[in-house]
């Protein structure tokens, strides 16, 4: 169990607002393509993407084409439309037991709430309040808050296996792996 008062939930989402590898303002809709909820425990809660004919649809650039999408391919459970992707990962409101956590939350995960309340009027402050975000927290010990593979090598901190990076399943274990390394720092 983690230093925090409910146990917690890793998000992670990938995206089509990336532009070489960097956040671009976009009129895109729904941008979201793949999202993964792994608890504490190293379970995953959720895991899915848009599918093939939906992503073909999708506005993207090379540096998504060559580093997300192939990422994300593995993921079997997959959705025909963005609705029913987030519904899926949401519906549940699994943040009234879990607190949800993200490495650098205020890009996309965040805003995956803000989708998710539009989907439907009985979803208008549903959803959590906000999002641990770790990369404050590694700002705060010293660390470089943007790169969680630079912490994971710098500590000797195992990668997952069997994934590729920006997999969202893998981005939420190296957090995941971060996130108790860091709570033993930060309660010695």
């Amino acid at each position: 169990m983690s230093i925090m008062k409910k146990p917690l939930m890793f998000v992670d989402v990938e995206s089509t607002l990336l532009k070489g590898g960097r956040v671009k303002n976009s009129n895109l809709e729904t941008p979201i393509i793949a999202i993964s909820l792994v608890k504490e425990n190293g379970e995953i809660f959720f895991e899915g993407r848009l599918g093939d004919a939906a992503l073909e649809n999708k506005e993207m650039d090379n540096w998504i084409k060559g580093n997300i999408i192939p990422a994300i391919q593995p993921i079997s459970n997959t959705f025909e439309t963005i609705e029913e992707l987030i519904s899926a990962a949401l519906d549940s409101q699994w943040w009234k037991e879990y607190d949800p956590v993200a490495f650098c939350g205020y890009i996309l995960e965040g805003h995956l709430f803000d989708f998710w309340e539009t989907l439907g009027d009985d979803r208008l402050w549903s959803r959590p309040m906000f999002i641990h975000e770790m990369a404050s927290w590694l700002s705060v010990l010293g660390e470089n808050p943007t790169s969680d593979s630079a912490y994971m090598e710098k500590y000797g901190l195992e990668k997952p296996v069997g994934m590729l990076p920006h997999h969202p399943t893998y981005d939420n274990l190296v957090a995941l792996n971060i996130w108790k390394h860091m709570e033993k720092r930060l309660c010695r």
